[in-house]
């Protein structure tokens, strides 16, 4: 490190020490917004990290420290997007065109149909909502990962960054669920969910994955792979049933897709591994009522699950009721028990009853593309010996299907955005094949 840099870091430090002996707000004030973009200068790609792993850690800093700001989690997410671009083409000038293909316009126009949408609207403030976020954040983050076309290599620096945030959360996790009683399901923070805590936790721990596949050192993986019991009981305290069981299949998937092995083999390994892990999964929710809703949902909160399955029965009775326009954009509403219920809780119903059949058949076609794109990368990459962009194309996959899983339990359309990240990544990693042939890294 050059000397200019370190005389940097320690004056930012005693900066911060001296903020923190007067106050602890101005100290992690300053920290996020001068040490923030000093190290995203450095790393860029710390800010496609945020993005995901759904920006919980910004959540739980911003309910720490009490900022009394309109939406600062959504405007420093937007600004770490827009600064790591920006740093990325500083340090590397890039082309000034940006090719579009058939999945970036298919998800132009789904965000089009919703717009669309709102003419048939019987609730337009919402269903602007879910467009102005889908046109900020799913389209934003499907045409970024556009900039790597010419530097694959860094995107292994996004999963790098996205398994060290989770380190960080999974351990804040674990100290703050074990001051919860265990039958209790606990909460990092006022404005996180359990469940998106968990998809989070599910993201990074893909990501370690990664790591620990692409690593060719023996300490780092046993490091790694001392961090996953953490990352599950973490995932389980949540008591959120998706991700943890997505987290599992994701797992085995991710070894399903690995090229080269007999699949009398893969079946093997499959089972051994099912074996071990209903064994792990045993031990973790034996005994607690929380862990006990992940294998049993009758035993604990039997309106989530019923009121889930009662939002999927309403969504297909308004798309067979107006198959050809559907309800309009932001229309869906189930009450049910004192509470209403937004969307279907299903990405796939969500599209078919709000934008009907061309909702239903855009989101199809542009998840049948990113899977057929996914399986032809890794392919290729296998033949011409590239094994560090074969395992690339296995882990963005591998959490497109986790996010993709989670989509059809929880959340509406902008709020599953790391569906269109990832399908961000696997075109990217498409369209740069011949380049990056034949490169044995």
């Amino acid at each position: 490190m050059h000397k200019e840099y370190l005389f940097g870091v320690c004056l930012l430090e005693v900066i911060i020490l001296l903020l923190l002996l007067k106050s602890e707000f101005y100290a992690v004030l300053f920290l996020i917004c001068v040490g923030g973009p000093i190290f995203l200068f450095f790393f860029p790609e710390f800010g496609l990290a945020v993005a995901m792993t759904n920006s919980i850690l910004l959540l739980i800093i911003f309910d720490y420290i009490e900022i009394n700001l309109p939406m600062p989690v959504l405007m420093v997410y937007l600004l770490l997007l827009a600064g790591g671009i920006l740093l990325y083409e500083f340090q590397k000038p890039l082309d000034k065109t940006l090719p579009v293909g058939r999945l970036n316009t298919i998800a132009v126009c789904i965000g089009l149909l919703m717009i669309l949408g709102l003419q048939f609207s019987t609730n337009p403030a919402y269903g602007l909502y879910k467009v102005t976020f889908y046109l900020l954040s799913n389209m934003l983050l499907i045409f970024i990962p556009l900039i790597y076309r010419h530097d694959l290599y860094k995107i292994q620096n996004v999963l790098f960054f996205t398994f060290l945030g989770g380190i960080v959360l999974t351990i804040y996790c674990t100290i703050k669920a074990h001051q919860i009683p265990i039958h209790l399901r606990f909460r990092v923070s006022e404005s996180v969910n359990e469940i998106w805590l968990a998809r989070s936790l599910g993201v990074s721990a893909l990501a370690g994955l990664f790591l620990f596949v692409k690593s060719r050192r023996k300490m780092i993986k046993i490091l790694i792979l001392a961090t996953m019991p953490f990352f599950l009981y973490s995932m389980i305290r949540t008591g959120s049933r998706a991700p943890f069981i997505g987290l599992i299949l994701a797992t085995f998937v991710y070894y399903f897709l690995q090229p080269g092995q007999p699949l009398r083999k893969k079946l093997i390994v499959f089972s051994i591994a099912a074996f071990f892990a209903g064994l792990l999964a045993y031990f973790f929710i034996s005994g607690t009522t929380v862990a006990a809703r992940i294998s049993d949902p009758t035993v604990k909160d039997v309106v989530s699950t019923v009121s889930r399955f009662a939002s999927w029965v309403k969504a297909i009775e308004h798309f067979l009721a107006s198959p050809l326009t559907g309800i309009g954009t932001g229309s869906f509403k189930l009450e049910f028990m004192l509470q209403s219920i937004q969307y279907p809780h299903n990405l796939l119903l969500e599209m078919a009853c709000e934008n009907g059949i061309f909702g239903l058949t855009l989101i199809v076609i542009f998840i049948f593309l990113a899977i057929k794109y996914g399986r032809m990368n890794i392919k290729h990459y296998y033949k011409s010996n590239s094994r560090l962009y074969t395992q690339l194309s296995i882990a963005v996959m591998t959490i497109f299907i986790f996010a993709l899983w989670n989509a059809m339990f929880s959340g509406d359309i902008r709020s599953n955005e790391i569906v269109w990240l990832c399908t961000g990544f696997i075109y990217v990693l498409y369209l740069s094949r011949e380049k990056y042939s034949n490169q044995n890294v």
